[in-house]
């Protein structure tokens, strides 16, 4: 998976993510993939996932083989309005 994921410039400070992820069962859980692709974009990209302060999910039903990981990286603009 590593490989095949694009160049991308994480920004600095607070991170914003957002993922959806593509499943041929409707019967799987949005949380149970998190933590294991967390850990592949912090690899991936350098950075620490401690450093998330908002993460988005989404879960979509597709056909089977169409399965997908969709996932954007992005600074929190504003950060000083969230709690510490």
């Amino acid at each position: 998976m590593l490989r095949i994921m694009p160049d991308m410039q994480i920004p600095e400070g607070k991170l914003s993510v957002v993922i959806t992820f593509g499943f041929s069962n409707i019967q799987s859980d949005v949380d149970n993939p998190v933590k294991p692709f967390l850990d592949c974009l912090q690899k991936r990209y350098g950075f620490n996932d401690s450093m998330i302060w908002k993460l988005e999910l989404t879960k979509q039903k597709v056909k089977k083989g169409s399965e997908f990981i969709t996932y954007a990286i992005d600074s929190i603009h504003g950060s000083d309005s969230l709690v510490e």
